[in-house]
C-alpha cells in the first residue's frame, strides 16, 4: 500500500507542501489515492509547480519521522481543496501518536507470547 503526497516538480529530494493551520501549526497532506491528490493540485492551480509523490510504507514511515522531528504535529488525510476553503473541518491526525502506534504494534508482535 502507498501514500501520495504533493510535491514540488523538478528537484532531486522530497520537497513536500506545508500548509499553515490554526495557531500558526504546520500541516502536511496525505492522500489515499493519487488520484485525490492530482485533484487537489488542478483545484489549487499548481500543475506547473507540484505533481504526486509515491511513497511506499518504509518511505511513508520515514518521510512521517522526518516531519515528525522538523516539529509538524499534525497530517490530514485526504483533503479537498474546496472543502479547505469553505472552511470545513477536515480529517486530522496527530502524526505522533499514529508514530507511536505503530512502534507498539512491532513490539507486540515481535513478542514472542503474542
Amino acid at each position: 500500500m502507498s501514500a501520495y503526497l504533493i510535491a514540488h516538480k523538478n528537484t532531486d529530494d522530497l520537497d513536500t507542501i506545508v500548509f499553515d493551520g490554526e495557531a500558526g501549526q504546520e500541516i502536511v497532506a496525505v492522500f489515499s489515492d493519487p488520484k485525490k491528490a492530482e485533484k487537489y493540485i488542478n483545484d489549487a492551480g499548481w500543475n506547473d509547480t507540484y505533481t504526486v509523490a509515491t511513497l511506499d510504507a518504509i518511505a511513508f514511515m520515514e518521510w512521517l519521522i522526518k516531519c515528525h522531528r522538523s516539529g509538524i504535529e499534525i497530517m490530514m488525510t485526504d483533503p479537498d481543496r474546496d472543502e479547505q476553503e469553505s472552511g470545513r473541518r477536515l480529517n486530522t491526525m496527530n502524526i505522533e501518536a499514529h508514530l507511536n502506534a505503530a512502534g507498539e504494534h512491532i513490539v507486540l508482535i515481535a513478542n514472542p507470547d503474542f
